[in-house]
């Protein structure tokens, strides 16, 4: 079921959200947003399949990305900065923001 228009969430928060290249739309401007988070250390052929799966469940895509500081409270090392596992992300066709 679509959700209602919304006013967006505040100011500090919106500044933080990173679209992909080429996508307008905001995620609460999504008329379905889909959420998945992740540490995103990696792109195999699962994480696809999966970025795949949940995009087509809606019009809008947003990846959440594990700070580095989260990763490492659960025991996991990132391999990469969080700014290169984001920018990885962004760059997959089925993620929108």
């Amino acid at each position: 079921r679509p959700r209602e228009p919304s006013e967006g969430p505040p100011p500090e928060l919106a500044a933080r959200v990173q679209r992909a290249e080429e996508v307008e739309e905001q995620p609460w401007e999504a008329e379905t947003l889909v959420y998945v988070d992740g540490a995103w250390d990696s792109l195999d052929a699962s994480h696809i399949a999966l970025l795949k799966a949940a995009r087509s469940r809606g019009t809008h895509l947003l990846a959440g990305v594990h700070t580095d500081e989260t990763l490492r409270s659960h025991g996991i090392e990132p391999h990469d900065s969080f700014d290169a596992r984001l920018a990885r992300i962004l760059e997959d066709r089925h993620v929108s923001s």
